[in-house]
C-alpha cells in the first residue's frame, strides 16, 4: 500500500530528484502533523489572548460597576449640598459673626422661662390685690404671712420713701436692663446656667415694670417676720430676680474654677 503520508521528491526524465512538492497548508491537513499542532498552539495562544481580553473586560466591567456607586456617593454629596442650599444654612456664619441667629438656636427656651415667670407674677398679684385689703394679713406660719402692700421703690421696698420720681427712674432702669439681658441671652444661648440666671432676672424685671407702668407701684404680698422683726414684703418677681442674681454669682465662681484648672480655655 503506497505511503500517502510522505512527500515524494520530483524527478526528471532521467529519474534524478529535482525538488519536493510544496507542503499542504496546515489549515487543510486532516492529520496530526506539526503544522496542525502549531496552529493549535497558536489557537491556544489566541485563546489566551481572548481570555486575557475577557479578563480585561471583566476588570473594565468592575470599573463600570463601581461607577454607579461612586456616582451614588457623588449624588449624595450633591443632594446634601442642595439641601444646604435650600435651607440657606451657612455653618460658618455664627462663628464668623459671634452672634447665633435668632431662628436657629435655643433662645426661645429662655424667653419662655421668662414669660412663665411674668405670668406667675402677674396672676398672683392680681389675685392678692383682688382678695385682700391693703395692709391686711393672712397668717400662714409663725414666721410667714400673706399680705397686701404697695411698694413705690425697688425690690424689697428700696427707696420706697421717694416722692414719685422713683417710679419712672426704676422703670427706665428696668427697660434698659431688659434690653441688655436680651442681648446677653442671644450671645450666650449655649450656656445653660448663665442663661437661666438671665431669664429669671428678665422675668422679674418685666413683672415689676408692668406694675409700675400700670399702677405706679409694685404689689407685694409675701411677708416674713420673727417676733417684732419684719423683712420687707416682696413678690414673685423679686424672688425671681434674687434667684437670678444668685445663679449669676454661682456661674461666675464656676467659670473662675474652670479657668484655674485650664487657663488656656479661659
Amino acid at each position: 500500500m503506497p505511503d500517502i503520508g510522505k512527500q515524494r521528491p520530483l524527478r526528471d526524465s532521467t529519474g534524478k530528484a529535482v525538488g519536493t512538492p510544496p507542503s499542504r497548508p496546515a489549515s487543510t491537513a486532516h492529520g496530526t502533523g506539526a503544522p496542525v499542532r502549531s496552529g493549535q498552539h497558536e489557537g491556544t495562544g489566541s485563546g489566551a489572548s481572548i481570555n486575557a481580553a475577557q479578563h480585561t473586560g471583566t476588570s473594565a466591567g468592575a470599573s463600570v460597576k463601581s461607577g454607579p456607586r461612586a456616582g451614588t456617593v457623588a449624588g449624595a454629596s450633591v443632594s446634601a449640598a442642595q439641601h444646604e442650599g435650600k435651607a440657606g444654612i451657612s455653618p460658618a456664619a455664627p462663628e464668623a459673626t459671634g452672634v447665633v441667629p435668632l431662628g436657629t438656636n435655643r433662645l426661645w427656651r429662655w424667653l419662655v422661662l421668662a414669660a412663665l415667670i411674668v405670668l406667675l407674677d402677674q396672676v398672683t398679684k392680681i389675685w392678692f390685690d383682688g382678695n385682700l385689703q391693703f395692709g391686711e394679713r393672712w397668717h400662714i406660719l409663725p414666721f410667714f404671712d400673706f399680705t397686701l402692700l404697695y411698694n413705690t421703690g425697688a425690690a424689697f421696698s428700696f427707696l420706697a420713701d421717694g416722692h414719685g420720681w422713683q417710679r419712672w427712674f426704676f422703670t427706665a432702669i428696668a427697660i434698659g436692663a431688659v434690653g441688655l439681658i436680651l442681648h446677653l441671652l442671644r450671645r450666650s444661648v449655649g450656656e445653660p446656667l448663665f442663661c437661666t440666671a438671665l431669664a429669671c432676672i428678665l422675668g422679674g424685671a418685666v413683672g415689676n415694670v408692668i406694675d409700675r407702668i400700670q399702677h405706679g407701684h409694685v404689689i407685694d404680698f409675701l411677708l416674713f417676720y420673727w417676733n417684732t422683726w419684719f423683712f420687707p414684703a416682696f413678690n414673685i418677681a423679686d424672688v425671681s430676680i434674687t434667684i437670678g442674681a444668685i445663679l449669676l454669682v454661682l456661674d461666675e465662681l464656676l467659670r473662675m474654677r474652670r479657668q484655674r484648672r485650664n487657663p488656656s480655655k479661659g
